[in-house]
């Protein structure tokens, strides 16, 4: 009886601990569902307005905390190069939503953009100890790296924004073309076999393939590829302005302007292939 009652006394009180972290970690997820509805619901009312200053300060009235909104609030003086403006809101944003990385990602790119670059380098590195799980942080992070064509730093760098966003494509396609420059071509190609392994879906995953294959060289494996991205895309007109570039830049002109004539008959209102066919002289190009 003794060992009994005493087992219920530490029982008891986990069971009550645990049910209660139970409830608290519920109620979380349905407030990061209740904001993700908002500010998707937010993001489109911005998209439909016009994203227009009275309409931001009209939104923020009733959602002074809304990183969709004061995003946008940062992004029009931004637009306008009003870099003093921009800042100006950016602080805002900082102060209102201090917790979320968009708001530090608002002040990097202010104070990048506006020429204070060692201010925006600072504050990237506390951003990403801040936020060192973020996709978006990570992603300017490696962007960075890019930049400096520091290819060692960007390949480490992109390997952990894929670690903790293995559903972006960015960090594939980055990570490749980082991987070809730092001079590890068949590591690039392991990459993206494996991005088309786990996300055979995304058509930006073939496409970087089909970006490898041109950076080295490989005129046919790019052909090749490309024709890979129609077959399972042949909505993406990416797949036919490209696959056509390739054909052309291997000399099978004759089949680069069918392809593209097979584009305008799928994409009439697409501008690039609207573009792309009006160079194209009405008589067969000699070739191929």
């Amino acid at each position: 009886m003794e060992l009994r009652y005493e087992l219920g006394l530490v029982v008891g009180p986990l069971a009550i601990v645990i049910w209660v972290a139970m409830v608290l970690a519920i109620i979380r997820r349905f407030k990061r569902v209740l904001l993700a509805e908002q500010e998707k619901k937010l993001q489109d009312a911005l998209n439909e307005g016009g994203w227009s200053d009275r309409l931001v300060e009209s939104l923020l009235s009733s959602h002074p905390g809304s990183p969709a909104v004061l995003t946008q609030y940062v992004n029009n003086a931004a637009d306008r190069q009003d870099w003093p403006e921009a800042l100006r809101r950016s602080l805002i944003f900082a102060t209102r939503a201090p917790g979320v990385p968009q708001s530090w990602l608002a002040r990097i790119r202010v104070l990048q953009s506006a020429g204070r670059a060692e201010d925006s380098l600072d504050l990237l590195h506390q951003a990403v100890r801040r936020f060192p799980r973020a996709p978006e942080i990570l992603t300017i992070w490696a962007q960075e790296a890019m930049q400096r064509q520091d290819w060692t730093e960007a390949v480490r760098r992109l390997a952990r924004l894929r670690r903790h966003s293995p559903e972006d494509c960015y960090g594939y396609e980055a990570g490749a073309n980082a991987l070809l420059s730092a001079g590890r071509p068949e590591e690039a190609e392991a990459l993206v076999a494996t991005a088309i392994r786990r996300q055979p879906q995304e058509w930006r995953m073939w496409q970087a393939a089909a970006r490898l294959a041109e950076r080295q060289g490989h005129d046919a494996e790019a052909i090749r590829r490309w024709e890979a991205l129609r077959e399972r895309f042949n909505t993406v007109p990416e797949g036919f302005l490209s696959g056509a570039a390739a054909l052309t830049k291997a000399g099978h002109t004759e089949a680069a302007a069918a392809l593209i004539w097979k584009a305008l008959s799928l994409f009439p209102s697409n501008n690039e292939v609207v573009a792309a066919a009006a160079k194209l002289t009405a008589a067969p190009t000699q070739g191929s």
